[in-house]
């Protein structure tokens, strides 16, 4: 075998080869369809490159059409082709400060916890909420349910009201007092609205984590609870 040629074969076998590049990754940004070249972007980065401010803040929407506002510093692990771009958007958040880093701190209590803005509201969403004793989805006793309440456009003035629940959730058997059936569907759910208004009085604080807020507020629906019918 001759050996200069068959190197001389490989070295133009390998400039042949057509050259490995990265993928470019293509995200939808508020309608915009933008290139990224890395397989993860911070969600700092994500509001640069849509053009807004950072402090604005940034909101996932999945494929579902639910919200999701991210976390500063958190960092997204991203998917090739436009096609996922489809699935899965962002935008800038449209909550007051306040708003949000009350939030922040529910995080805290619920990890899952999920906030979207609509009709100049915030809803805050929590898939599994704790319950007491004797609480039925249907005829099965359960621990947890899903739960939604709702932030006025004038918040944290004035005092939160109400709360949602799956309409099928009773108490021993019965459907609980000061309920109705909701007329709208945030998060994609139906809904049974709890008239609900704490006896403590509403007062918050310029320090967040003092006074009136919303962990303390979403704390008090166990109150609710414990009361049974």
């Amino acid at each position: 075998m001759d050996n200069g040629k068959q190197k001389v074969d490989d070295d133009q076998i390998a400039e042949r080869k057509p050259e490995i590049k990265n993928p470019t990754f293509e995200l939808d940004l508020e309608g915009t369809i933008h290139s990224w070249p890395e397989a993860t972007i911070s969600v700092e980065q994500l509001a640069v490159l849509g053009g807004w401010n950072v402090g604005d803040g940034v909101v996932e929407i999945d494929k579902d059409n639910v919200e999701r506002t991210l976390q500063p510093g958190e960092i997204i692990h991203l998917k090739p082709g436009h096609g996922f771009a489809k699935k899965r958007k962002w935008k800038r958040g449209l909550f007051l400060p306040r708003v949000q880093e009350e939030f922040n701190l529910l995080l805290k209590h619920y990890p899952d916890a999920q906030i979207m803005e609509e009709g100049g509201q915030a809803w805050i969403y929590i898939p599994a909420y704790p319950l007491p004793e004797n609480w039925h989805l249907g005829e099965m006793q359960v621990q947890t349910c899903r739960l939604c309440c709702v932030l006025g456009a004038g918040y944290p003035e004035g005092t939160p009201y109400a709360f949602l629940t799956p309409p099928d959730l009773r108490f021993r058997g019965q459907t609980p007092s000061n309920t109705t059936l909701a007329p709208f569907k945030p998060f994609g759910h139906e809904w049974m609205q709890f008239s609900w208004s704490p006896d403590e009085q509403w007062m918050p604080s310029a320090e967040i984590e003092k006074g009136s807020n919303l962990v303390r507020w979403v704390a008090s629906f166990r109150q609710r609870f414990m009361e049974g019918l």
